[in-house]
């Protein structure tokens, strides 16, 4: 007997999960009117819509994602395998994909690589047990033939980001890391720095990041040679502080007047050290870094930075991830693609 006040749809149902059928029998409609609301089609009269609409939210009905994706003949999932989920521009990133996503009804899942596991291959292989359509990947650390490997077996849309090599089957994403380094060093030069030395990224030293090479390569191009690179510390706060000491000893507090650091945090760590080593910043000691944190406009003083924009580069993963105009017919990029975005610098007191 049904509860006093309880619907007898609802009291059909209560006991177990409500299906598109109890939908259908509850508003009066078939079964594909149900599903044509649901998928959004645009074959229903209003009055219809009303009531599968309420029918809907008196059953508490929940569309089977398995279901609806093996008639679709896609999984409607997109995943995420990040070096560093911790890293302050990892969580807009996703927060950001999963908004643009949520409206056609895909679901993005996240994963840390495991570099341990094959190479990151092994994280890679998980999301495709999960039949995800499409793969965005942070593959900072991972080598170029582990990339193509997955590659030439994954016949889901893969796009690369923060890597300017053009893999088959892969579209990559970076920031134009040469323009940066070029704008870099060129701020530096204008304001009579000569002594620049680099804090490089040494998260996984065994792979040097284009970032370092590009800004190598401009100080070369401009007779300035970099006085020092500075590795074996990750790239945070921390390893900032360690680098930046490291570097003093190495070349003395007069031996360099500009420190690029490979990103804001690293730089704001190195800002930290010369506190500790009386270095003053920007007189002694020039500071640039990379991302535009929000904490680098409130440091003692500001830091100058190369903004790097999460949310923008989830717009352009999700196009490129969910778009029809970004790919061949048969799922696949047509061509080795690579999408660079212009930099810019933002001078403050650091430098």
């Amino acid at each position: 007997m049904p509860i006093k006040g309880e619907s007898a749809g609802r009291a059909r149902v209560r006991h177990r999960r409500a299906t598109i059928v109890d939908v259908a029998a509850v508003a009066g409609v078939s079964r594909q009117t149900v599903s044509r609301v649901i998928t959004g089609g645009d074959l229903v009269a209003e009055s219809t819509h009303a009531l599968v609409t309420s029918a809907i939210q008196e059953l508490g009905y929940r569309p089977n994602h398995f279901a609806r994706t093996l008639a679709q003949q896609r999984s409607c999932i997109l995943g995420v395998a990040a070096r560093d989920l911790n890293s302050p521009l990892t969580p807009p990133f996703i927060a950001r994909l999963q908004a643009l996503c949520r409206p056609l009804g895909y679901h993005v899942i996240v994963s840390n690589f495991d570099l341990d596991d094959r190479g990151g291959i092994g994280t890679l292989d998980t999301f495709v047990t999960l039949n995800v359509d499409g793969i965005a990947l942070f593959p900072s650390a991972m080598d170029t033939a582990a990339i193509e490997q997955f590659a030439c077996s994954y016949d889901g849309r893969l796009v690369a980001i923060g890597r300017t090599e053009r893999f088959e089957g892969v579209h990559s994403l970076s920031l134009d890391e040469d323009a940066a380094a070029r704008l870099v060093v060129d701020h530096l030069r204008t304001t009579g720095r000569e002594k620049i030395a680099i804090l490089a990224d040494e998260w996984y030293p065994d792979t040097p990041h284009p970032r370092t090479n590009a800004l190598e390569s401009a100080l070369m191009e401009v007779g300035c040679p970099a006085v020092c690179v500075i590795g074996g510390h990750v790239p945070t706060i921390d390893g900032g502080v360690g680098a930046m000491t490291e570097l003093v000893s190495a070349v003395s507090a007069d031996g360099v007047d500009a420190v690029i650091a490979f990103n804001d945090t690293r730089a704001i760590g190195a800002l930290d050290a010369c506190r500790r080593l009386c270095l003053s910043v920007p007189e002694h000691v020039a500071l640039v870094g990379y991302d535009n944190l929000d904490y680098g406009v409130v440091t003692s003083p500001p830091l100058t930075t190369v903004p790097q924009n999460a949310e923008h580069y989830a717009e352009i993963v999700f196009e490129l991830l969910v778009s029809e105009q970004a790919w061949s017919d048969d799922g696949t990029a047509p061509l080795p693609a690579l999408t660079l975005v212009a930099p810019t610098l933002e001078i403050r007191g650091s430098s």
